[in-house]
């Protein structure tokens, strides 16, 4: 596990936060090629435990929201490091389910569920 070291605290002069997968897509350039879709669910991912996801200088930043009401404190993060912290959230979400997302078959475990086929990238 990586140590985390907070940057800073955002004010006047703080990264500049990305709102959706569009604002996602245009920071990452052709760094990294991703479908507005993708950009959104990493977004919204991030926002809906408690993050958000920032860039300035030509880095990217994640915001952590649970320091307080005005605080958003920010760290130094990789496009590598949001993949997998959503990776592990959808794993955690599987298993919570009842599913083994490491299992053979795992994805068929869905059984119709829209959501979480999606988590595979299956269309039911």
């Amino acid at each position: 596990m990586r140590s985390i070291e907070f940057t800073e605290k955002l004010d006047g002069a703080g990264p500049r936060c990305l709102d959706n997968g569009k604002e996602f897509i245009e920071f990452l350039g052709s760094a990294f090629p991703m479908s507005e879709t993708e950009g959104d669910r990493l977004v919204g991912y991030m926002e809906g435990h408690g993050y958000l996801l920032g860039h300035k200088d030509g880095k990217l930043y994640r915001g952590d929201l649970c320091y307080g009401a005005d605080d958003i404190f920010w760290e130094a993060y990789t496009l590598y490091d949001v993949i997998e912290t959503v990776r592990d959230w959808d794993h955690e979400f599987l298993r919570g389910a009842g599913i083994d997302p490491e299992a053979a078959g795992a994805s068929e475990q869905a059984d119709g569920d829209r959501y979480t086929a999606g988590l595979w990238g299956i269309k039911r």
